[in-house]
């Protein structure tokens, strides 16, 4: 079994990290580009090792898995096997083949399943969030409920506040494995039902008021 190191990951960089995804600079990292050093890597084990005529599985999940898909597609001489888990293959921006908000109402759903008024909490807190944008008073009262790393002081941070929120959300639907993992960061078992258990007591009482205070 190998497991070969993505280009511009690790230690595989072409230039410095420090400048490496620059503009000028990030323009060898391409699905093609990344494609290609896997069909070489794989050549030149066989070679080296003489096992031409052994087959060759690739496997990954998530981008991964999208990766194994279009390996075993373009490159079918080089792989003989693909395993795509959890690949998003048809999944892009205005693309036809997936509705753009298809996987946030996965996630919706999930923590619906988990507890059936989490969807309607997570965007009462959403509302009320965003809707503090413009109320430089209430930036420091957010700064410490969310321990920012750094004092809020402009609606910008404000808006990647929300985004990395909403991002977390739905992390925890995608590593929602039935064990504790440390896949994106050391997660519970059910990571989704362990989150939504702390709402359990929780009331949606206001969720009619978005200027409600955030505290």
């Amino acid at each position: 079994m190998i497991f070969g190191e993505h280009r511009y990951f690790g230690e595989s960089y072409p230039y410095d990290p420090s400048i490496a995804f620059t503009p000028e600079h990030n323009i060898y990292l391409t699905v093609e580009q990344a494609m290609m050093d896997y069909v070489m890597l794989i050549q030149y084990i066989r070679e080296t090792y003489s096992m031409e005529d052994k087959a060759c599985v690739v496997f990954g999940g998530s981008y991964g898995g999208m990766l194994a898909g279009w390996l075993r597609q373009k490159y079918p001489h080089v792989f003989q096997g693909a395993l795509s888990c959890s690949g998003p293959s048809v999944y892009f921006k205005d693309a036809p083949s997936a509705p753009e908000m298809a996987y946030s109402m996965v996630a919706t759903n999930d923590f619906k399943g988990a507890l059936d008024k989490s969807p309607s909490l997570i965007r009462e807190s959403f509302e009320r969030l965003v809707n503090q944008t413009n109320n430089t008073e209430s930036w420091a009262e957010i700064s410490e409920i969310f321990n920012t790393c750094d004092v809020i002081n402009e609606t910008l941070n404000i808006h990647n506040l929300y985004l990395h929120l909403s991002n977390g959300y739905q992390y925890l639907c995608m590593t929602d494995y039935p064990y504790p993992a440390s896949f994106l960061e050391p997660m519970p078992g059910f990571p989704v039902n362990v989150s939504a258990s702390m709402w359990e007591n929780v009331t949606t009482d206001g969720s009619d008021d978005p200027t409600a205070a955030i505290g």
